[in-house]
């Protein structure tokens, strides 16, 4: 390390920018101390990109600085923007969730593996990794409640968009418990339900998903309605006959309600 130092002040007097920054990567290999390694990288890119209009060799000393200090956003950032300029999309997102599993005991591991579930969506294009990564914060919510819930709604669309209706219930239903407004908490509730009944055929787990939605809020037509709709399918008949009336009790028009058919066959209400 002390030769290659000597050798830098050389290089660095003649101006010959390249070796400089070839013996501040020796320097850097041989340094004891984070802090001093760390520094020197920095200094590397920036003359990477500054003087030598190198981004491949800059992404590269850019990956050494990731794995030296993988909490640190701002060197994730520096790792992002030269993966774009490289096309190392996969190079990052797989760096990314590496670290997260080396470091999984640490709080901001989860920021990593939703960091990678990102470029794997985005800027990949694989849907399989993404959604085991998405699944993996959303099965940390009790201790990254935030990060679980981005997982949560983006894994709900992926889930959507490759038809694999039974895990998008399930996502729906976590969904529905981190959501903070409660309008969003109903809405996920809701699609559900509906996902429960129409594509999985499970009418009494739909029956309970409105009766949950609808602890929230008792006046909630839709909810109601999409009720009436699974106890029907259920073959409910007796709690089928008791929401038709409390339908009718809570309707403007109790002579109507009553009458009205059932919104499996007339159409009820948006939920």
């Amino acid at each position: 390390e002390e030769s290659a130092c000597i050798l830098r002040e050389y290089y660095e007097s003649v101006q010959d920018t390249a070796d400089v920054v070839r013996m501040l990567e020796i320097e850097a290999e041989h340094s004891v101390d984070d802090r001093e390694r760390s520094e020197r990288l920095q200094r590397i890119v920036q003359m990477r990109l500054e003087e030598l209009d190198d981004a491949r060799g800059a992404f590269e000393n850019t990956v050494h600085l990731v794995r030296l200090e993988p909490q640190r956003l701002e060197m994730r950032s520096m790792l992002d923007q030269l993966a774009k300029r490289t096309e190392q999309r996969v190079r990052q997102a797989e760096l990314l969730s590496q670290l997260a599993d080396l470091h999984q005991a640490q709080p901001w591991a989860i920021d990593l593996r939703l960091e990678s579930a990102q470029v794997w969506q985005n800027h990949v294009g694989d849907a399989d990794r993404a959604i085991a990564l998405y699944s993996a914060v959303l099965e940390g919510r009790k201790q990254a409640p935030v990060a679980a819930l981005m997982a949560a709604q983006q894994l709900e669309g992926l889930l959507l968009t490759v038809r694999r209706s039974a895990e998008r219930a399930d996502v729906l239903v976590k969904l529905a418990e981190l959501e903070t407004e409660p309008s969003a908490r109903r809405q996920a509730l809701g699609m559900a339900a509906r996902v429960v009944l129409d594509e999985l055929g499970d009418a009494r787990r739909a029956v309970s998903l409105w009766q949950e939605r609808l602890t929230m809020d008792p006046s909630d037509g839709a909810a109601r309605d999409g009720l009436i709709v699974a106890l029907e399918r259920a073959d409910a008949h007796l709690e089928l006959i008791a929401e038709l009336e409390e339908r009718a009790k809570r309707s403007s028009d109790p002579r109507a309600a009553r009458s009205a058919q059932l919104p499996g066959v007339a159409g009820g209400g948006s939920v």
